[in-house]
């Protein structure tokens, strides 16, 4: 027994440097730790949020100015191809 799975009824914009948009709508949902990851390996942030747990590192990308919403949305897009 397969289950389906419909796409969902408002699915999130993709990014602004996405070109092509092959998700129907489809996003992951970030954790704390994936955001978190991201901003240490992407933007390069791992000596500044290095031994703060996740919650504390979210707070201080907070308090630096960063739009913690937009870097939770990158992964959340390329993060879920869908449905299989």
């Amino acid at each position: 027994m397969s289950l389906a799975v419909a796409p969902p009824a408002d699915p999130s914009p993709p990014p602004p440097c996405a070109t092509h948009d092959r998700s129907g709508g489809y996003r992951a949902r970030p954790t704390q730790h994936a955001v978190r990851r991201f901003a240490d390996r992407v933007m390069g942030l791992e000596p500044v949020l290095e031994g703060l747990t996740d919650r504390e590192a979210i707070e201080a990308l907070h308090g630096l100015g960063y739009d913690v919403d937009g870097i939770r949305h990158w992964p959340a897009f390329h993060g879920y191809s869908g449905p299989r």
